[in-house]
């Protein structure tokens, strides 16, 4: 993990390491000055001048001096330039599986380039393969697919996540450069895209489970079929209009539901074996999970 913020135009990074190096009296008003040191800092530095008295820089005082020796200057936030200036984040994630990419505000431009940036540079400098974050499970599947495949329109399933958040150009440039990097022939190692939250279950979760239970056991396939009515979703109707009547429903209706969902799950896990043995373990997990 590391923490970014901006400093005289420029992007600087703070390794969490170097956070843990302070001592626990040093590190909180490092943290809590940290952003009010780098909001006055270029006005400090660019004060006005007119007397004959030449201008002579500011004393650092310890918050200030530690930030600077611990900065690393980021040269932009353009995806589109080169990543050399984010090689010291190589030693920053070492081995690291995981890198968490965070945000002070949703929908500001210059945090989601950046994280674009990090990727291309995680993708093709490190090696990593998969890009996941806060949407519905569902809308990632499709998005998934686009990404592999180029099938669907990358602005179309994008708005599958039916948050604004997300549907940005921001987001979907970073979407396009991941299929562009997919459909290079060079690129052996592919890349993919999920969501981790289960903001919403869409058509298509229920659809993937219904095909994949034809191809395996197609009895129960018409059986599942039967327990999703009234669990599926209709998107033929509006989607707030959708959600406003998903609400009203009583805790009674809700709870039938749970259980057709449940009875499902338990189908699909009694003939895990059998299943998996017309398929692959993998295509089971698949319609398992969703």
């Amino acid at each position: 993990m590391a923490i970014l913020s901006v400093r005289s135009g420029e992007v600087m990074v703070f390794s969490t390491a170097a956070l843990r190096r302070c001592s626990s009296r040093f590190l909180q008003p490092v943290l809590a000055g940290a952003i009010l040191f780098l909001c006055l800092l270029v006005p400090m530095s660019t004060a006005l001048v007119g007397c004959a008295q030449p201008a002579t820089a500011p004393k650092l005082n310890a918050v200030q001096s530690w930030i600077v020796q611990n900065a690393v200057p980021l040269k932009t936030v353009d995806p589109q330039r080169p990543l050399d200036d984010l090689q010291p984040l190589r030693q920053m994630i070492s081995n690291a599986s995981i890198v968490g990419l965070g945000e002070a505000t949703h929908g500001s431009h210059e945090f989601f380039t950046m994280k674009h940036r990090l990727l291309e540079f995680l993708v093709e400098k490190m090696g990593f393969t998969m890009f996941a974050m806060e949407g519905s499970w569902s809308a990632g599947e499709q998005i998934n697919t686009y990404v592999l495949t180029g099938q669907g329109d990358a602005a179309n399933v994008l708005q599958q996540f039916h948050f604004w958040t997300w549907n940005t150009q921001e987001v979907l440039a970073m979407l396009k450069w991941m299929r562009a990097y997919n459909s290079d022939s060079h690129h052996l190692q592919k890349i993919s895209f999920a969501g981790f939250d289960c903001q919403l279950i869409e058509p298509n979760t229920y659809q993937s489970v219904t095909q994949y239970l034809q191809t395996v056991d197609p009895q129960s396939a018409a059986r599942v079929t039967s327990l999703y009515q009234g669990l599926r979703p209709d998107f033929a109707k509006d989607f707030n209009k959708y959600i406003d009547s998903y609400f009203q429903l009583s805790q009674t209706t809700k709870q039938q539901y749970l259980l057709k969902a449940q009875k499902v799950y338990d189908l699909l896990k009694a003939h895990e074996v059998e299943y998996e043995g017309h398929s692959s373990s993998q295509t089971f997990c698949g319609s398992l999970s969703t």
